[in-house]
């Protein structure tokens, strides 16, 4: 039978502005690009009905009909009227770590399904409502996201960013890390706005100081160790060091390769498996 493969970069917030709520869902403005550590979607036609799931490489603990693969699957079929399918996701993002790894598994599904069936369609709509960053997700690289995130205006650089990433076992909630940051009553000065511009210029030294998560401090409260991998990200040189998403992932960005690569070593035996190194995706405009 018939199958496709699509691979799907994580994300990472370079700018996450708050802007408040509009009826249950906040609004955001914020700076995304895609790293280089992906999950990996295969789907394959069936002559039937009927939704398989297989999931590969990190464990996910989630019962099979409430993976959010499954989940998108199901809606395609209902919207698209076609057979069923069978899902493998080779899982190398961190699940709950605040770098998009369901909204890429939501993404990977629609655009395989797309493909192995031929469907003429905006993925878009159905995308919105099965996750926020689903949208983005479909096509990834440098971007600001706003709305909820399901508004999505892509952005074109060739600059390559090198990070360290620091994950958690303990998971964040976003909806309870976005209660937390309403209790606050904190409102940060956006900079999605100047930071893209900045990106734009190449002005890095300007970028690097408008790197920023307003979801830090709760992200932070929710999950005290992601304070103290932060701490210890700043004492290696980095250029900022920063929250994913609504945590927990503590990550760090540096001038270069080797500035990485040099930090790494130097917190690997403290952090061991929960280091990851990354770096951002180019995506410049043909």
């Amino acid at each position: 039978m018939k199958k496709v493969t699509k691979t799907i970069p994580a994300k990472i917030n370079l700018t996450l502005d708050v802007l408040g709520l509009e009826g249950k869902y906040h609004q955001i403005n914020s700076l995304v690009a895609s790293v280089d550590i992906c999950d990996v979607v295969t789907v394959k036609k069936r002559k039937d009905k009927k939704i398989t799931l297989t999931m590969k490489g990190l464990p996910v603990d989630c019962p099979i009909e409430e993976n959010n693969a499954f989940k998108t699957a199901s809606y395609f079929m209902q919207k698209f009227s076609t057979d069923g399918v069978d899902i493998i996701v080779d899982k190398k993002i961190p699940v709950g770590a605040g770098l998009g790894g369901s909204s890429a598994d939501i993404a990977g599904v629609l655009l395989a399904m797309k493909e192995l069936y031929e469907v003429v369609g905006d993925l878009q709509p159905l995308a919105s409502k099965l996750g926020s960053d689903s949208v983005y997700m479909l096509k990834g690289g440098y971007a600001v996201m706003s709305g909820r995130g399901e508004k999505v205006e892509k952005k074109y650089s060739d600059k390559r960013f090198y990070l360290l990433a620091v994950t958690d076992e303990k998971k964040v909630s976003a909806k309870e890390c976005y209660k937390k940051f309403d209790q606050s009553k904190k409102h940060p000065l956006p900079t999605t706005k100047q930071a893209t511009k900045a990106l734009e210029l190449e002005d890095v030294e300007l970028f690097y100081k408008l790197i920023k998560n307003d979801l830090e401090g709760t992200a932070t409260k929710l999950v005290p160790e992601t304070a103290f991998n932060l701490s210890v990200l700043k004492h290696t040189d980095a250029e900022a060091v920063f929250v994913a998403g609504s945590g927990p992932t503590a990550l760090a960005i540096y001038k270069s390769k080797t500035a990485r690569n040099l930090a790494y070593k130097k917190v690997y035996p403290l952090f061991e498996k929960k280091l990851l190194k990354l770096q951002t995706i180019p995506d410049k405009k043909k």
